[in-house]
């Protein structure tokens, strides 16, 4: 028997004898490792959200730009860990299968195949490392879920991770992508040498970010109308929650997904930090202290994002590939 939900004219399919059936998600991504643990059921939210774990590992470490790179092997014990970690706690609430991707650095890395046979071996699971074109899929019906009312035709989504940005429009069965190594870590590693940063170094930055996204983007804003930005990622729920002051408890799906921040908003923010060293950052309410080390980065990223598509305004989406990771599941698909 086969179950259909319909989100936004969109049709999902699930086994309906899934129900009750616990799922966890987890993405390990260049700046963070996540895990979405979820109950499948039979209503049309398709699963509910049992219990969310994240840990920065910072995966990226010694990565720039675009060069293939070895993952450390301190990067990857410190990720290994805390996987173990969240899988030992998804046990305890009776999660039946557990699906696990990575993305961002996990793709260039050089020694790929040592990441996932040291997840395999300390925390027992599968990883499968995605492609870009994949990611951007799953993070695209993470949003669709969690807004329900996306307009595909017009509406440009980027996740800006540690490594890399990935943008996406169109329908699913038609997807257009770009990735460019906007990632909130490396931009902080390469540029912002110093606590805080000087000016130079600032205005470099932001040099920069223009110059990649007028190389990488250019002739595809040319060919979109009324565009409508959404942004997922750790960087745009963080400025959705210090802007609104929202305690670190607070910023839970049901109060970031499709909230509205504009951009004099994020300027303002990134004007009042950008000259506070990391721990008087860490202290801003809605800056997590693994958060506060590459926000300013990533604020500065997003803020160029909007000036480059004369966007004021974007609309923010905590929902994202983990909850594309357990539709996916549902679907009967396999992550690769």
């Amino acid at each position: 028997m086969i179950r259909v939900a319909q989100m936004n004219n969109e049709i999902y399919q699930g086994k309906s004898s899934f129900n009750g059936k616990r799922i966890a998600a987890l993405d390990i991504g260049s700046h963070t490792t996540r895990m979405l643990v979820a109950e499948y059921t039979d209503s049309l939210h398709i699963f509910e959200a049992l219990d969310r774990k994240w840990a920065y590992t910072h995966l990226a470490e010694g990565f720039k730009g675009y060069e293939k790179c070895d993952l450390t092997k301190e990067a990857v014990e410190r990720t290994a860990r805390a996987v173990k970690g969240f899988i030992s706690g998804a046990k305890k609430l009776g999660v039946d299968e557990f699906c696990a991707v990575s993305t961002g650095v996990a793709r260039r890395a050089v020694n790929a195949g040592y990441f996932i046979d040291s997840i395999k071996k300390k925390a027992g699971i599968d990883l499968k490392i995605i492609s870009g074109e994949r990611e951007a899929l799953l993070t695209r019906r993470g949003v669709v879920y969690g807004s329900g009312k996306i307009r595909s035709d017009s509406n440009v989504i980027f996740d800006l991770g540690g490594a890399t940005t990935e943008f996406i429009w169109g329908e699913e069965s038609d997807l257009n992508i770009k990735s460019l190594p906007i990632g909130a870590l490396v931009l902080t590693r390469g540029y912002l040498a110093s606590d805080p940063p000087a000016d130079d170094m600032i205005l470099a930055l932001s040099s920069e970010i223009d110059s990649m996204l007028d190389q990488g983007l250019s002739r595809d804003k040319a060919r979109l109308k009324d565009i409508q930005l959404t942004g997922s990622g750790g960087t745009a729920t963080t400025l959705a929650a210090a802007i609104n002051r929202f305690g670190v408890r607070e910023i839970l799906p049901e109060k970031i997904n499709g909230m509205v921040i504009e951009l004099d908003q994020i300027e303002t923010l990134f004007s009042r930090i950008k000259s506070m060293p990391i721990y008087r950052r860490q202290k801003i309410k809605g800056i997590e202290k693994g958060r506060a080390e590459v926000i300013l980065a990533g604020a500065l990223a997003v803020a160029r994002i909007m000036h480059f598509f004369n966007s004021m305004e974007m609309t923010v989406s905590y929902s994202d590939i983990l909850e594309g990771i357990l539709i996916s599941y549902i679907l009967g698909e396999d992550n690769e």
